[in-house]
């Protein structure tokens, strides 16, 4: 039987620390452009991976951060308070 190589998995804590980093990075997007909505395939461009960008929408909407409405995202009147007052900002 010849030798398979089984994919090395990412940690947790490394995962966990894309997401994160993701999730900042769009809602960055969204609070720095001049406008919004953004598009997912605008976010998906701009991340360069199409899969990245469904999954970091639906951590955002799933978590309260943002709004979908269709292909659009909207951030919620707390991410947009947040940011105002700079939560979660060193």
């Amino acid at each position: 039987m010849p030798e398979q190589r089984i994919p090395a998995e990412t940690p947790p804590h490394d995962r966990c620390e894309r997401e994160r980093q993701l999730d900042s990075i769009v809602l960055s997007f969204m609070f720095n452009e001049p406008s919004w909505p953004w598009s997912v395939d605008e976010i998906a461009r701009e991340l360069d991976d199409k899969d990245e960008a469904i999954e970091t929408v639906r951590r955002l909407t799933d978590s309260g951060l943002a709004h979908r409405l269709g292909e659009f995202l909207f951030p919620t009147r707390t991410a947009r308070r947040a940011a105002d007052i700079e939560i979660g900002t060193i």
